[in-house]
This record gives structure tokens, sequence and C-alpha cells, in this order.
């Protein structure tokens, strides 16, 4: 079975000129407040954040999922609220749904927003994959093995630790090329984190995207997708 990297689209046939599409939300929102976007963290939200309302650019086009700044799409998908049915229709790691709407120009636009709280780094081939060390400046220092998710995870810690003591030359632990242990995945749809930030979906999830002609998200395969260190 193939598996597809799942993110926003950058063709400005189809998004229009301004990406991300959403630059802000609505005028004096109330960014300072305890359910504001700003106090949206990684992990299960414990409130119903206020998602009213997302300014969609003038020179952006309306899609079915929006690119946005103010929240971070590495775990937040902000689509059309018709659009849940995809994530029911398969196996999909957990997530919350909030109401949110969109502004543009004169219209009003129902929206959702989908929080991903869980990632599936163990969903990694981590003796197959492909690792090295980087210097802060983007220089790869050298090729490393890693040979399971808990040596990477000593890794990473470790230079988030040295980044916290403010030590010289951290070296992070960087993926070059990802490969997948397909015989463990069970989810048509979840989320890897730290070694890299992107949606993983499957052939089922990738025809319901094609099936519904959802606007504004962009399929590649894994096989094909380049890792920019």
């Amino acid at each position: 079975m193939n598996y597809y990297i799942f993110r926003e689209s950058f063709d400005t046939t189809e998004i229009g000129r301004q990406f991300p599409q959403v630059q802000n939300m609505s005028p004096n929102y109330p960014y300072n407040h305890p359910n504001s976007v700003w106090q949206m963290t990684n992990d299960r939200l414990d409130f119903t954040p206020n998602l009213d309302a997302f300014i969609l650019h003038g020179h952006a086009k309306k899609t079915d999922m929006l690119s946005c700044v103010p929240i971070s799409f590495f775990n937040n998908v902000l689509i059309k609220s018709n659009l849940e049915v995809l994530w029911d229709k398969c196996d999909s790691s957990p997530y919350q749904v909030f109401p949110a709407s969109v502004h543009y120009r004169k219209q009003v636009l129902s929206y959702i927003l989908l929080h991903f709280y869980t990632h599936n780094n163990e969903f990694v081939d981590f003796e197959k994959s492909h690792f090295c060390y980087r210097k802060k400046n983007r220089e790869i220092i050298e090729n490393v093995n890693i040979n399971n998710q808990q040596e990477y995870e000593f890794k990473w810690q470790k230079y988030i630790q040295e980044e916290l003591d403010r030590v010289p030359n951290t070296q992070r632990p960087q993926l070059r090329a990802l490969v997948l242990d397909t015989k463990k995945i069970n989810l048509d749809f979840f989320r890897l984190t730290n070694l890299l930030n992107v949606y993983i979906v499957s052939e089922r999830f990738a025809e319901l995207i094609t099936q519904y002609e959802v606007t504004g998200a962009k399929l590649i395969n894994v096989k094909d997708y380049k890792i920019r260190i």
C-alpha cells in the first residue's frame, strides 16, 4: 500500500496569490484572552478556542482546506464543515472538532478546525530511514544510524536539553529519508512529529480526497517526498 504526505497546496492557480491564505484573525480579535488561538498547544485542549473569525486574504481564493498563519498546520486542519466526513469514513488518530468561521470580503463561511493531539512516530521504520546530525546553519556534520524509536527519542531529548543549556555547536538529529513500517500502521490518517512534522494518509484516505474533489490540499507519495535539510 502507498502512503502519502498530506499538506496544504502551494499552487497559486488553486489558492490564489497569497500563501498562507489566512494571515490574520478579525479586527479586535482578543489574542490575549485565555481561549484565543495563541493559547492552543499540541496537547488535547481543555477549552473551546475562539475561532471567530479567520480572515481570508483578498488575494487568496476560497478552497476547502485553508492554509493559515494564526494556527499551526502541524496539528490543526482548517477545513469546510461538511468535509469532516473524510475522517468519519476512515480510521484516524484522535482529534477534537471546533466550529470556525471564515470571513471573505462580505461572506461568512462555515468551517471547522480539526485539532490533532497525538502522534505516531512508532510507524516509522527507523532502521531503514536515513538520519544525520546537522548544525544550526543546516550544515550536515555526519550521517548517523538510528535503529529504533527509543534511540531517536534519546538523541532528540539530548539535543533539546543542550539547546536549553545553551551548549555551543549542538548537533540536531535530522531525518533525511523517511521509510514507514507499513506492517505496524493501523490508521488511515496520523501525524509524525519532531523527526518530521507531517500528516501521513493511506490510499483509502487519498481516494476520498479525490472522490470529494477537495481543494487546497496536496498529496505527495512518501516514496517521492524530498526532505529539506
